[in-house]
């Protein structure tokens, strides 16, 4: 029998069993989406997307899963993500939805069945696809007349189409974020020391919309952070200089308590998690004045602690390691020297030529007090043993144990991830500049003088 036919008969007993169950318990369900996911393979873990919270999935040996929306009294915002495929939805009270999801490379697609079909077909459609048509090359006259033209013909497709009107009046409003969010990336993608005109920033300006009720929806957060950010741009002026700007800008042009909490807690929060609290005390007046929220504040105040326990002078924490030679490294390893803490993994091959240089490091750093180590952080021992045995590199090498722990205690969202150790254990700086970077050179001398 065809296995897309097993699937339909499947949905069809599904729906009919379920609709008997409520029936008899007296119950109606809100909203359910029934997912069949076809072609899912081992490492794809599905997480389901709706109004800003994620809910893991997991499907049956034939791929199919259900989630009920409960509670739901308002349309929302969401989104499937499957390995590298992503799914927008719309997820209205009342309007269950059949999606059948073909993972498979070659056939790479969905499609939907249910009352809530059309709309999430439109929302899937080519309408909302504006990424793989931006060129952020044009001058910014012409970039914006191309997104007011992308705009008004994605007005027209939806007024042609026999569409609830209370969604196309929804689907307008997203296409305008949809579409001119990108005027916030633009700056971002020329080089350094760009600054936009007068022009370009007003034009932004005028796009910023107050509406409490489309911070549930991702693409108006995302575009309205873009559009302030905006404002903050001068030439010459450093990635807090922007922020600053940017603040103030939220203190003198936006009124509605919300949008502003949610906008400085974003934009304070975002620029912690990369540098850190060094600017804190110049941060907390904007914070506290706008971020009301308890549960905001909490996890704000999470994150500080977070960079707190790896200020310099804070003990390192404890590594549990191993050498090449399968000896474990014992906790003095970590003192009576200064040491480079190189993280990296054997998979990444920007990680692995970093080792190269730390090789050049400890010949020219050899009469000095300084240890360089690579510490792999692979999830299998034996991978990094191959590697080892195939590439043989210079140097000390330790294979790190609890890796989940250490990179998540440093702050390392990405490797390779490096750190700097005094000769007593405590750290001296996180996020060091990596080997392959001249700064590095001029750095040390500076750190290890006496």
């Amino acid at each position: 029998m065809n296995r897309r036919f097993c699937y339909i008969v499947k949905w069809c007993c599904i729906s009919l069993f379920g609709g008997i169950l409520m029936g008899a318990c007296g119950e109606t369900r809100n909203t359910v989406i029934n997912f069949q996911l076809d072609g899912i393979t081992e490492g794809m873990h599905p997480v389901l997307t709706v109004g800003g919270e994620s809910f893991e999935l997991i499907p049956d040996s034939l791929g199919f899963v259900s989630f009920y929306a409960e509670g739901l009294d308002k349309p929302q915002d969401g989104m499937l993500e499957c390995g590298k495929y992503r799914l927008l939805l719309y997820v209205q009270p009342k309007k269950s939805f059949d999606v059948y999801v073909n993972l498979t490379p070659s056939a790479l697609g969905a499609e939907f069945t249910g009352d809530g079909a059309l709309e999430n077909e439109v929302l899937n459609g080519d309408i909302f696809s504006t990424a793989i048509k931006t060129d952020y090359r044009q001058d910014e006259k012409v970039f914006i007349a191309e997104r007011e033209a992308e705009l008004k013909e994605g007005i027209r497709i939806l007024d042609s189409l026999a569409l609830p009107l209370d969604f196309v009046s929804f689907a307008k409003e997203k296409l305008k974020y949809t579409v001119f969010a990108s005027l916030g990336t633009y700056p971002g993608q020329h080089a350094e020391g760009y600054e936009p005109s007068g022009f370009y920033k007003d034009y932004v300006r005028n796009l910023i919309t107050e509406d409490e009720k489309w911070l549930d929806f991702t693409i108006y957060r995302e575009a309205l952070s873009g559009w302030i950010e905006v404002q903050g741009i001068s030439a010459g002026a450093d990635t807090f200089e922007r922020l600053k700007r940017a603040l103030q800008f939220v203190d003198t042009a936006l009124h509605h308590p919300a949008v502003t909490e949610f906008v400085v807690d974003r934009m304070i929060t975002g620029y912690v998690e990369k540098a850190g609290i060094d600017s804190l005390n110049r941060l907390m007046p904007f914070y506290n004045k706008r971020v009301k929220d308890e549960a905001l504040r909490s996890g704000f105040r999470h994150l500080c602690a977070m960079w707190e326990r790896i200020q310099p002078g804070k003990a390192a924490p404890a590594m549990y390691a191993g050498s090449r030679d399968s000896v474990r490294i014992q906790p003095d390893a970590l003192t009576g020297k200064y040491t480079y803490l190189l993280f990296w993994k054997t998979d990444c091959d920007f990680s692995a030529r970093e080792l190269a240089y730390l090789k050049e490091l400890s010949v020219r750093f050899k009469t000095k007090n300084i240890q360089f180590v690579a510490v792999s952080c692979d999830t299998d021992r034996g991978q990094w043993e191959s590697w080892l045995a195939e590439k043989q590199p210079a140097g000390i090498q330790w294979y790190l144990e609890n890796s989940p722990f250490i990179l998540d205690y440093y702050r390392a969202q990405r490797l390779p991830y490096a750190v700097f150790l005094d000769p007593q254990g405590k750290i001296v700086r996180v996020g060091m500049p990596l080997p392959s970077g001249s700064r590095l050179m001029g750095i040390l001398p500076q750190l290890t003088a006496e």
